[in-house]
């Protein structure tokens, strides 16, 4: 599950610390949201890819490019923004076909 990656990358790399914070501040959504996802092995709603396809972005305009490590990490989110972006609009071509 692509959002599992992401989670645990932005982890890994220290910049988000629970699934909690993932929830609020990457997802926009309850502190619970993550864990009820993997708890139910669900996909993220297409609303929660969009704000996490934003915070990604906007989190990555934190890091610098003066530094090798602040410019990969800067790099890194931004490619991370890039593929929740391809997941949300494949999801949304996906339920738009079934509305059809």
């Amino acid at each position: 599950m692509l959002i599992e990656s992401i989670y645990q990358t932005l982890h890994d790399q220290s910049i988000c610390d629970s699934g909690y914070e993932f929830s609020v501040r990457y997802l926009g959504k309850s502190r619970s949201y993550y864990s009820v996802l993997k708890a139910r092995k669900e996909e993220p709603s297409i609303e929660a890819l969009s704000t996490l396809e934003i915070s990604l972005k906007n989190t990555s305009a934190i890091f610098s490019d003066r530094h090798p490590v602040l410019k990969r990490t800067r790099i890194a989110l931004q490619q991370l923004s890039d593929e929740v972006k391809s997941y949300r609009e494949e999801r949304s071509n996906d339920l738009l076909a079934h509305i059809e």
